[in-house]
C-alpha cells in the first residue's frame, strides 16, 4: 500500500537562518523523507528558490534568503555539492541575472555558505511518456543533472492561475525566453495549467519546502501586497503543498485552475496534515486574503465558461498600462510572447516614450504585470463585471 502524502508545517515568525534549519530539518523528517538514506551517497543536490524578478527580499516576491540558507546548511551535514540554480523570468543574461541574485540576497548566502551559483543556462531534453500538454520539453541540464533536487517555493497571489508556490515555481526549470515560447503555445489557462501538471510529474523533487512567513496578496506575483502570514511547510508532493497553504488564507484550491487540473488529472488526493511544533488551536489563518484584480470578478467567469468565444473575449479582465506609471523601459515588449506590446514616444508637449497593448493580440498571461520594474500594468476589466 502506497504511504499517504504528508505535508509538514511549522509556526515560523521570523526570517532567522539558524531558527529555520531547525525548522526545516524537522520538517522534512515529519514529511517522511530520510535525509539519512536520500544523502548515503553524499550525492550532488540541486536547489531551486524562487526569484521571479529584480527585487529586494521585503518585498515578498522572491524566497527569502534566509529560507536559502537554511535549507543549504541542512543539506551541507551530507555533502559540499550544492548548487542554487534558477532561471528567472524574462530576458536572462549573465549580467541580468548577476543583477537578479545581488538585489534578492542569494549571491550573499551562496558565497557566506561556500556553494555553487549556476549561471549556466544550458538546457537539455526531458521526456515525460504519458505527459497531457507535452512529451519532451527543454530544462535546464543543471537542475535535470541533480542526484537530489531540492524546491524552495514563495507562496503568492498570482494574476493567471489565483495562487502559486511550489506547483508554478517549477515552470522556471525552463531556460531563458523559452517560458515566453510556452505561454504563447499554451495561452488558454487551462492548457498551461496542464503544461504546469507536466511539468511537476517530469521534474518531480525530492522535497518541496514552500516560504509563507511573508507572502504576497493583491496584484502578485509581484506587484502585490507583502504580508505576514507566519509559515513554512514541506512536503514530497507540490501540489498538496500549495493545497494546504491555500487553506491558510481562505482560498478553496478547487476554485484555481492549476489545482483543478492537477486533481482531475488524479496528480494528489487526501493528505495528512502534520502540525509541528504547535497544535491546531495555535493556527492563524487569513481571513481577507486579496485576491488578483484579473480574478475579482469571479461571477464573471461563470459566464465566460458558459458562452465562451467572442462574449468570453470581450468580457475578461486584461492587462492594461498606465501611462503615468509607464517609464517606456521596453522591458513588457521583450518579454511578450506574442509580440503584442509596442513602446510608443509620448505628445510634443512630453518627453519620453510610454508601452501600449495591443488588445486583439494579448492573450492575459499577465507576463508584462509580473515583470514590469515599475508596477506600472494593471488590469482593467469590463464594465458590466460592476453589475455582478
Amino acid at each position: 500500500m502506497e504511504n499517504k502524502t504528508i505535508v509538514a508545517v511549522s509556526k515560523c515568525d521570523e526570517y532567522n537562518a539558524e531558527k529555520i534549519k531547525d525548522i526545516i530539518s524537522a520538517l522534512i523528517r515529519s514529511s517522511g523523507v530520510d535525509l539519512d538514506e536520500l544523502m548515503k551517497d553524499k550525492k550532488k543536490v540541486v536547489i531551486k528558490p524562487n526569484l521571479v524578478e529584480k527585487c529586494l527580499p521585503e518585498r515578498g516576491a522572491t524566497t527569502h534568503p534566509a529560507v536559502l540558507e537554511a535549507v543549504i546548511n541542512v543539506f551541507k551535514e551530507y555533502t559540499d555539492d550544492i548548487t542554487v540554480a534558477e532561471c528567472p523570468g524574462g530576458m536572462n543574461t549573465a549580467g541580468i541575472l548577476e543583477g537578479i541574485f545581488k538585489t534578492t540576497g542569494i549571491k550573499e548566502v551562496c558565497e557566506k555558505c561556500n556553494v555553487t551559483l549556476n549561471y549556466d543556462l544550458t538546457g537539455s531534453a526531458a521526456y515525460l511518456e504519458n505527459g497531457v500538454a507535452i512529451k519532451e520539453l527543454n530544462v535546464l541540464k543543471v537542475m535535470q543533472d541533480a542526484d537530489v533536487f531540492v524546491n524552495i517555493g514563495k507562496f503568492k497571489s498570482h494574476s493567471l492561475t489565483t495562487v502559486t508556490g511550489c506547483t508554478k515555481n517549477l515552470y522556471g526549470v525552463i531556460p531563458g525566453l523559452g517560458k515566453m515560447e510556452h505561454h504563447a503555445m499554451f495561452h488558454e489557462v487551462e492548457d498551461f495549467c496542464r503544461l504546469l501538471c507536466d511539468i511537476n510529474r517530469m521534474m518531480k523533487p525530492d522535497i518541496s519546502i514552500i516560504d509563507a512567513v511573508t507572502i504576497m496578496d493583491g496584484n502578485g506575483p509581484t506587484a502585490g501586497n507583502a504580508r505576514h502570514l507566519g509559515y513554512i511547510a514541506a512536503s514530497t508532493s507540490t501540489f498538496a503543498l500549495d493545497d494546504a497553504m491555500c487553506g491558510y488564507v481562505g482560498i478553496d484550491p478547487l476554485s484555481t485552475p492549476v489545482f483543478a487540473e492537477a486533481k482531475k488529472e488524479g496528480l494528489y488526493s487526501e493528505y495528512e496534515l502534520v502540525r509541528v511544533n504547535f497544535d491546531e488551536k495555535d493556527e492563524f489563518k487569513i481571513t481577507d486574503f486579496l485576491l488578483p484584480d484579473s480574478k475579482r470578478g469571479s461571477p464573471i467567469y461563470k459566464l465566460t465558461h458558459l458562452f465562451g468565444g467572442r462574449f468570453s473575449d470581450w468580457i475578461s479582465p486584461r492587462p492594461y498600462i498606465s501611462p503615468d506609471r509607464c517609464v517606456g523601459c521596453g522591458e513588457c515588449a521583450r518579454i511578450c510572447p506574442k509580440n503584442a506590446i509596442i513602446i510608443k514616444q509620448r505628445g510634443k508637449n512630453k518627453k519620453g516614450k510610454y508601452a501600449v497593448i495591443n488588445k486583439n493580440m494579448c492573450i492575459r498571461c499577465y507576463c508584462c504585470q509580473e515583470l514590469c520594474p515599475k508596477k506600472a500594468v494593471d488590469t482593467k476589466t469590463n464594465p458590466l463585471v460592476k453589475l455582478f
